[in-house]
């Protein structure tokens, strides 16, 4: 049984709710990359909950940045959304894996380019009600031509853009996946103007 207070990657989670105990963890499925389990739980005060949870090792984002200031995204073939669509590069920790070497290999698998340096500017849960995932941004630069090697069932290629033009994709609905909106507006290329309202 495990305990906890529900914390999240760098906040405190949730206030007032206290200790619980996982009472139950039942499989449901396993993938190549990910594991789903129904697991029911126990607070302080005696309520008892069910979820379903997919568990997963996490995952690295890079934000690579060329000497000139342009960057560096990728088009994949997303199937699950439909067709193709414009990102940072990110890939699938192995197990044990430390997210920094996660992003330098993923960069080079997807991207071509090596990396001088890889400065983390946070981590995240894209989506903690159901999945454990734990997401880590990393802001690549000095960058160096070193080959693509992508994996075998990707279909990834690399597209060299501006943070105008980035930003211009973003307002015209070209930029949708959610690490990459992400990523962009921890990076400071996509900024919400003085007084909220949109870019």
């Amino acid at each position: 049984m495990r305990r906890g207070g529900g914390t999240s990657p760098g906040g405190t989670g949730a206030r007032g709710k206290g200790e619980f105990e996982v009472l139950s963890r039942r499989p449901i499925h396993r993938a190549r990359k990910y594991r789903c389990a129904e697991e029911r739980v126990r607070f302080a005060d005696g309520r008892e909950i069910s979820r379903e949870i997919v568990r997963h090792s996490g995952a690295a984002v890079v934000l690579p940045e060329l000497p000139d200031g342009r960057l560096v995204l990728v088009r994949v073939f997303r199937h699950a959304a439909g067709g193709w669509m414009l990102e940072v590069p990110a890939g699938t920790l192995e197990p044990g894996e430390d997210p920094v070497d996660c992003a330098a290999r993923e960069l080079v698998e997807e991207t071509g380019y090596r990396a001088a340096a890889l400065r983390p500017l946070g981590s995240w849960y894209p989506s903690p009600g159901i999945f454990d995932e734990t997401m880590h941004l990393f802001h690549a630069t000095g960058l160096t031509e070193a080959g693509a090697a992508p994996e075998e069932d990707e279909l990834v290629e690399p597209v060299i853009l501006t943070g105008a033009a980035i930003a211009a994709e973003v307002r015209g609905g070209g930029i949708l996946d959610g690490k990459t909106l992400l990523a962009l507006f921890l990076a400071g290329i996509l900024a919400v103007p003085p007084g909220g309202g949109r870019p």
